[in-house]
């Protein structure tokens, strides 16, 4: 999500002593932001990924995973943006002239198929390449609202952590090195029933933008 370089100059730390510290905030930061929006966000390779749909309804009610697009059957992958991807339909490639998959970085891993799909169980399977990269100036880069979101969390971690006099401002109740683990108290925020960490409520507005897609 971020680098250790940036959350550093964020929090203003010029030392190393802490950055195996700041780098397992960082991973902890990650995995909270993934799972309120629901799908991994840093890039990763998914190796045949099962495309279930029921055969007898191309329906939301029935079939989560599958839309109607006009007249074109739409698949929705578990992660995204998605950066390449190959189908197989049992086990033979799919041609890419039989379906498109969003590109750009705000996608939302939705393949719309151009001729009609097996509809057999097990039988389309998808391999691809998705999420974001912390490479400088790719299209897949984290954009920065994300990053901002990823910063403010690590900050509130930091600080809690001890290692500053403003530590414990964040109401972090307990945490542990090593297998990085942490609980907060009275300060979480409670928003439509459910509590969340206060660098998560404040960036609500964000996260709801890259939120999985569901039908």
């Amino acid at each position: 999500m971020i680098t250790t370089a940036e959350a550093k100059t964020f929090l203003g730390v010029t030392t190393t002593a802490n950055d195996t510290l700041i780098s397992s905030f960082i991973d902890y930061v990650t995995a909270e932001i993934e799972s309120v929006v629901g799908h991994k966000l840093i890039q990763a390779v998914y190796t045949d990924e099962v495309l279930n749909f029921d055969d007898a309804h191309f329906d939301a009610m029935e079939s989560p995973s599958m839309d109607l697009a006009g007249n074109y059957p739409q698949v929705f992958l578990k992660n995204y943006p998605v950066q390449s991807l190959s189908i197989t339909e049992n086990g033979t490639a799919v041609s890419t002239e039989n379906y498109t998959v969003e590109t750009d970085a705000k996608n939302r891993g939705v393949v719309t198929f151009y001729a009609q799909p097996n509809t057999y169980h097990n039988y389309l399977k998808a391999t691809y390449t998705a999420g974001f990269t912390t490479t400088t100036g790719s299209t897949f880069t984290v954009p920065n609202d994300l990053k901002k979101v990823a910063l403010d969390g690590v900050k509130e971690m930091y600080q809690a952590s001890g290692t500053t006099t403003q530590s414990g401002s964040t109401g972090v109740k307990s945490k542990s090195v090593g297998d990085f683990s942490v609980s907060y108290g009275d300060s979480q925020v409670q928003l439509n029933g459910k509590f969340y960490a206060p660098y998560i409520a404040k960036n609500m507005a964000i996260l709801n933008a890259y939120k999985k897609t569901t039908v």
